[in-house]
């Protein structure tokens, strides 16, 4: 008998295939950033919850990125910011969350 865990990977790696195989206008363009969509979505159905919100990428639930956290990068590949911050030009999300109330500022970044 498979374990629920075991069971969770098999169901996101066959999901993740036939994402790969279907057009999507979210989809990041390149096959190497699909694949890093799909690690965050099976990161984010393991979690059970996303502190800072969730979006849906082609893999399934993704869960957004809080202060401080790395995000941006080619195809969004090390993820999106939560409501209420922007990704700095160093790929860390900046300014104050709306969901939480946290914030940050990377001050080394500031171009």
């Amino acid at each position: 008998m498979l374990s629920s865990s075991s069971g969770l990977a098999t169901t996101l790696a066959i999901t993740c295939l036939l994402a790969s195989t279907q057009p999507s206008s979210a989809r990041p363009s390149s096959r190497s950033a699909g694949l890093v969509w799909c690690y965050w979505a099976g990161q984010a159905a393991l979690s059970g919850t996303c502190q800072y919100g969730e979006m849906m990428g082609p893999c399934g639930r993704v869960c957004l990125r809080g202060p401080g956290e790395m995000c941006g990068g080619r195809g969004d590949r090390y993820g999106v910011c939560g409501g209420g911050m922007t990704c700095s030009d160093c790929n860390k999300c900046q300014e104050c969350s709306a969901r939480t109330g946290e914030c940050s500022d990377d001050m080394e970044c500031h171009t």
